[in-house]
């Protein structure tokens, strides 16, 4: 045991289905809001009447006050509000990839115990095993993280089938004797075990796991142009090696959301100091997050910059140092410098 890390100010985790989550986010939306899905955004362009036309690959045109565009980590609308030639435009591969896998609960449990319902993490030299349960317990989220020791991802895919057996071979020389889950009758009271043997086990379970390559953005010079801006992985995505990146697209929301009213918005042309003030208090913070999330990953994997080993300690002293800079953060006061920076700008 290397150490915990705990969370402050009575905070839980809690694991949720990232669909289940979108359901339920889906289902807050207020009947008099129009909502469309599958659409994908093929330009952006301010018209001469100061409205914004979005154009999407179906042919169609929505004509708007203002665009947010929150496309995802391939967003469209971050290459058109900063020019495909910019070197920042498109995400780049971070260097690692990941297997992942959902697994019934009751299966893990059998296999090796109870322990597996806690959200846990194992490290080792160039990869880490994170687990955490979801839908309510009753299924254990898998992610097994690897470094690709310098390969490049040329698929064009980012996500590929993959095989137990191609993952195995990844994690060669972590275990002194794979265990084989259909061959041995794996007791529930054997402890203390190997971690290593602990680790084999779990990923004998992950039949024909999916294969995630890890891309990440360079920091943007801006966020908004006009009465266009980029939220959420559009605008800063990040590994998820420090469990932040839709934490900060949702920080994001609520500091966008508090510009946006009617205390502030007096016409469509008010809206472009709301997203410049919002630009100027968000991309520090979330661009700190890219940077800190690439480093966590490396750590996490034992791996320093000079080739170096990691120690436990350090890797500790890391982990709680980076997550008290994610999860300390007020957002009142973020609000508040937010809505100085948009007096500055409107009364400018």
């Amino acid at each position: 045991m290397i150490g915990e890390i705990e969370a402050k100010g009575g905070f839980r985790h809690c694991g949720a289905s990232r669909a289940h989550f979108l359901d339920g986010l889906v289902g807050l939306i207020p009947p008099s809001v129009k909502v469309h899905f599958g659409k994908k955004v093929v330009d952006v362009v301010a018209s001469q009447d100061g409205k914004m036309q979005v154009q999407f690959d179906d042919g169609e045109v929505f004509t708007a006050d203002a665009v947010v565009g929150c496309d995802g980590v391939r967003s469209a609308c971050r290459r058109i509000l900063l020019g495909p030639d910019n070197k920042s435009a498109n995400a780049v591969y971070s260097g690692k990839y990941a297997y992942r896998k959902v697994i019934d609960m009751k299966d893990v449990v059998k296999a090796v115990g109870t322990e597996v319902e806690n959200r846990t993490i194992y490290s080792g030299r160039g990869g880490h095993l994170l687990m955490f349960p979801i839908r309510a317990g009753k299924a254990l989220n898998i992610v097994v993280f690897r470094d690709s020791d310098g390969v490049p991802w040329t698929q064009h895919q980012w996500v590929i089938p993959s095989s137990r057996e191609e993952l195995l071979r990844d994690f060669e020389g972590w275990g002194e004797k794979p265990l084989k889950l259909l061959e041995v009758d794996i007791p529930f009271d054997f402890t203390p075990f190997q971690m290593s043997q602990y680790l084999l086990i779990v990923l004998q379970l992950m039949e024909s796991p999916d294969k995630w390559a890890l891309f990440d953005h360079l920091p943007a010079p801006t966020y908004s142009k006009g009465n266009f801006c980029l939220l959420g992985d559009a605008a800063h995505a990040t590994t998820p090696h420090s469990g932040a990146g839709a934490g900060l697209a949702i920080e994001d929301a609520h500091l966008l959301s508090g510009l946006l009213t009617s205390e502030n918005i007096k016409s469509a042309d008010d809206i472009k100091f709301a997203f410049r003030a919002y630009d100027e208090v968000r991309r520090p913070r979330s661009q700190e997050l890219v940077m800190r999330s690439r480093r966590q990953g490396m750590m996490l994997d034992l791996q320093k910059p000079d080739g170096g080993l990691v120690t436990g300690e350090e890797l500790k002293r890391s982990m709680e140092e980076n997550q008290d800079w994610v999860w300390e953060v007020d957002l009142g006061q973020m609000l508040q410098q937010g809505k100085e920076l948009f007096r500055k700008f409107s009364e400018a």
